[in-house]
């Protein structure tokens, strides 16, 4: 009797609290990621200078040191835009892959149970069987 308690106890905690706990973890992983790869942040600084790398334009300098100046800024904007880009996609990639992963992990969470159960009866049908 004890052991049908400790098994329907089993089964609620798999296909109730479990669930739920799985789902918070995956909300709380899905915001860990996207925070991770800080896509609010690159996507708003997008334009901004790579590390703020630049030149600053001096008001005595010619018109040399001004397009000098003008030139390294959009060369390290260009290059922030870049590695930003690449950031934000390798970061919106492995956050899909995860969202798309979570209904086939919480599949498997639902029919790992049953699997198991029939497999330990079949081989206890098995062994019981084998003269």
């Amino acid at each position: 009797m004890k052991f049908l308690r400790v098994l329907f106890g089993y089964i609620k905690w798999h296909y109730g609290r479990a669930i739920i706990s799985l789902t918070i973890v995956w909300k709380n992983l899905a915001v860990f990621l996207f925070n991770y790869f800080s896509i609010k942040s690159l996507t708003l600084n997008f334009f901004s200078q790579w590390k703020r790398k630049g030149e600053t334009h001096l008001k005595k300098s010619g018109m040399a040191d001004w397009f000098e100046t003008i030139i390294i800024n959009t060369l390290m904007r260009i290059v922030g835009i870049i590695i930003r880009t690449i950031v934000i996609l390798i970061g919106l990639i492995v956050w899909i892959i995860f969202i798309i992963l979570f209904p086939i992990a919480l599949a498997f969470w639902l029919f790992i149970f049953p699997a198991v159960l029939y497999v330990l009866l079949y081989g206890i049908i098995i062994f019981f069987t084998i003269k």
